[in-house]
């Protein structure tokens, strides 16, 4: 027997058995507050690229996210990710160590770099000191004992748009490759669904994500994050635990080669992308 509208209302049930209909709930970020957005954030200038997904509700924004930019230290937190789930199979041990040599000694950010040649390292160091500290000379024992060809294998099942992006990236000193804002959200798509797995190698991913230094995204709520920055080339990617928690990464062209090169106008569009996202994506009105 089929059923009218009016015959399925709760005026017309009994009411001990009558239920409460609840709305599905909308997107965390209505299409007019995407139009909003497209206009705060052209009005910041040229090279900046935003991608937002809620991961309470599976909704996305994005602002030029396809526009791809040197990678810069963004690229040591998929590195962590690959490792940590090689150990995880028992692939690679955590508890190995490594010694530093002077040929590791880098310059840029770090920890490693103030510390005596010939002290050994496990593997499980170096990976926190690469994402908490974002330190290159630990970043290049990490490639040298998890060699880079797999790692290459591994982001090609991310679902990135640029699947090849890092495929520059060797075992030499350099950091190699490109990102664009989607494909750091996806990254960290993935680095969240990982942390949330139940893996303690995933509970320490997020750990230390949570402790990075050097914010450019605010919250007022945590974010397990990772930034990046060279010449040309500035971006912060996190995944920030809101009531509604969302990923949100920010590439732009505003980098330098000299931490003394910053001026407070580079940090302009990660504080007010920041605001703005938070403030749409947290209404509950949406």
């Amino acid at each position: 027997m089929s059923n009218t509208q009016e015959e399925l209302s709760s005026e017309a049930l009994p009411s001990e058995t009558a239920k409460e209909v609840q709305e599905e709930p909308g997107p965390s970020v209505t299409p007019e507050e995407a139009a909003w957005l497209d206009e705060q954030i052209a009005s910041l200038g040229g090279g900046v690229s935003v991608y937002y997904k809620s991961l309470a509700r599976g909704d996305t924004y994005s602002f030029d996210d396809e526009t791809e930019y040197y990678i810069a230290s963004v690229v040591k937190a998929p590195y962590a990710l690959y490792v940590y789930q090689l150990a995880d199979a028992g692939t690679v041990d955590l508890s190995q160590t490594y010694t530093y040599e002077s040929r590791h000694r880098l310059g840029g950010t770090g920890y490693l770099q103030e510390q005596p040649v010939g002290t050994q390292y496990t593997l499980a160091q170096l990976l926190e000191y690469t994402i908490r500290y974002s330190d290159n000379n630990a970043f290049l024992m990490v490639r040298e004992a998890v060699p880079t060809d797999g790692f290459k294998q591994f982001v090609r099942t991310l679902g990135l748009l640029h699947e090849n992006s890092m495929d520059s990236l060797g075992e030499g000193a350099a950091i190699r490759g490109n990102i664009c804002a989607h494909d750091a959200g996806i990254i960290a798509e993935a680095i969240y669904r990982y942390a949330e797995s139940g893996s303690p190698n995933g509970a320490k991913l997020k750990e230390d994500m949570l402790h990075t230094e050097q914010p450019m995204l605010r919250s007022e709520y945590p974010m397990a994050r990772k930034l990046g920055s060279w010449e040309g080339a500035m971006h912060d990617v996190a995944i920030i635990y809101a009531p509604e928690p969302y990923i949100l990464a920010v590439c732009t062209n505003r980098g330098h080669s000299y931490d003394s090169w910053y001026v407070e106008s580079d940090y302009e569009p990660f504080l007010k992308i920041s605001e703005w996202i938070e403030e749409v994506s947290q209404n509950e009105e949406s």
